[in-house]
């Protein structure tokens, strides 16, 4: 058995029959009522002319 993380590939068929998957996954979560997974807050945009603190030492 050869992975992709070896060099293998997916023929076109079969990445269709995964996304058609995944679809049929994410409406049947949809459909029972499970939320969306939150996206992780990202840190305020310094302001311009601000300059970052070095943090490496």
């Amino acid at each position: 058995m050869q992975y992709l993380g070896d060099g293998g590939e997916l023929k076109p068929e079969k990445v269709g029959e995964i996304w058609a998957g995944l679809a049929v996954l994410q409406k049947a979560l949809k459909k029972a009522g499970h939320p969306r997974p939150a996206k992780p807050k990202r840190s305020p945009k310094p302001m311009p002319g601000q300059v970052g603190l070095p943090l490496e030492s």
